[in-house]
């Protein structure tokens, strides 16, 4: 019996994320008993919501994956002048807690390794998402476009946010901003 979808964004969730995170940095063995132990949950609590290790660990990704997506199209919603603006505000779109767990899983292989099989489920996340605000027309005609992008994106920003200088933050996303503008001469998010 396949689970319901659940929200993700609940205090058990949060917690395991949290858990997971800081297990990646200590490079610590992950399992459901590591994890449940390290989050201070019960075992029980974890299988309410997941069959097993893997499947936590896909929708943590697709959790980031979506994340990161929502944070790309808020700048891309913007103008350059709004995204130097709303970069000097840290958390934009995402939660303390997202920006560590984002660097903790683009940063540490075991994680999010960008493997073809990896890469690909971040792809079908990605687009997945993408059609909530672009045509399906548009995204199937620039696919390798879009994964071009994305990875570009995921790459420049996984240690700004980390680290997080707004006018650093702001130059590149002002960049990748730039290389949306080159992939995509003939579209413009917003002027």
């Amino acid at each position: 019996m396949e689970k319901e979808s659940v929200n993700l964004n609940t205090k058990t969730h949060r917690r395991l994320r949290r858990a997971y995170c800081r297990l990646l940095k200590e490079n610590e063995k992950i399992n459901v008993s590591s994890l449940t132990d390290e989050a201070e949950i019960s075992r029980a609590t974890f299988y309410l919501y997941y069959k097993d290790i893997d499947e936590f660990l896909e929708k943590t990704a697709e959790y980031i994956v979506n994340a990161f997506t929502s944070t790309m199209i808020f700048f891309l919603n913007s103008t350059r002048s709004e995204v130097m603006e709303k970069c000097k505000r840290k958390n934009l779109t995402l939660t303390d807690d997202d920006f560590e767990l984002f660097h903790c899983v683009y940063k540490n292989d075991r994680g999010f390794s960008f493997d073809k099989k990896r890469l690909a489920k971040a792809f079908e996340i990605f687009h997945t998402n993408t059609e909530k605000y672009f045509s399906q027309r548009f995204i199937t005609k620039n696919k390798s476009r879009f994964e071009i992008f994305y990875i570009g994106y995921v790459s420049v920003m996984r240690d700004d946010f980390f680290d997080y200088h707004s006018d650093r933050v702001a130059r590149d996303v002002l960049r990748t901003m730039d290389v949306w503008d080159y992939l995509f001469p003939d579209y413009k998010y917003k002027d």
